[in-house]
């Protein structure tokens, strides 16, 4: 095959693609959770109380973290796993928070001005990822609901028919009685 007959890609190859993309989003990430330097955090319930003041407004657990002047976020999770109560009382704070954003979903739905940006595709967006997180925070409440169906059949068995490792049985015809009629 003669090499002047090859010609060189008018795109990028999408691995090419990928590979300088990947630095982008890695930055990204990098950037919603913001690292936690030098010693943890003192866990006072003054930083339990503001965050669940900020939970029942509707805000993320995440964009609290991203706070300077609130712990980081996976020092809160610790702080989670490590205590029943404690995550008993965010959980408390998130279904409240569901609440405001459903008031906030709500008025942009009705494009109040401050709350709609006029874009109608973002404002679209807007609501689905509220209604989103309304569900999640308050799965009772907002959750979609199930129907769960339950049915129990009889078995139905094929003469001749076993399961592996069934040990055959002697099936004794019984004919009706013709003197009985």
């Amino acid at each position: 095959m003669d090499k002047s007959t090859i010609q060189p890609l008018e795109k990028p190859h999408t691995q090419t693609v990928m590979g300088q993309l990947t630095p982008v989003a890695m930055s990204i990430a990098e950037k919603a959770v913001r690292p936690s330097p030098g010693q943890p955090t003192k866990r006072t319930p003054e930083i339990i109380e503001e965050i669940c003041a900020r939970l029942e407004e509707g805000q993320a657990l995440t964009m609290i973290c991203n706070d300077p002047r609130m712990p980081g976020l996976r020092t809160v999770n610790t702080w989670k796993r490590n205590d029943p109560e404690l995550q008993a009382k965010f959980n408390v704070a998130r279904e409240e928070g569901a609440y405001v954003l459903d008031d906030i979903a709500e008025l942009i739905a009705r494009k109040v001005e401050g709350f709609a940006t006029g874009d109608f595709r973002y404002d679209d967006l807007l609501v689905s990822v509220l209604a989103r997180r309304k569900r999640y925070a308050n799965r009772g409440r907002f959750g979609d609901k199930q129907q769960v169906e339950v049915s129990i059949q009889d078995p139905f068995v094929f003469e001749g028919w076993m399961l592996p490792g069934q040990v055959k049985q002697d099936v004794i015809d019984v004919k009706p009685d013709d003197t009985a009629e």
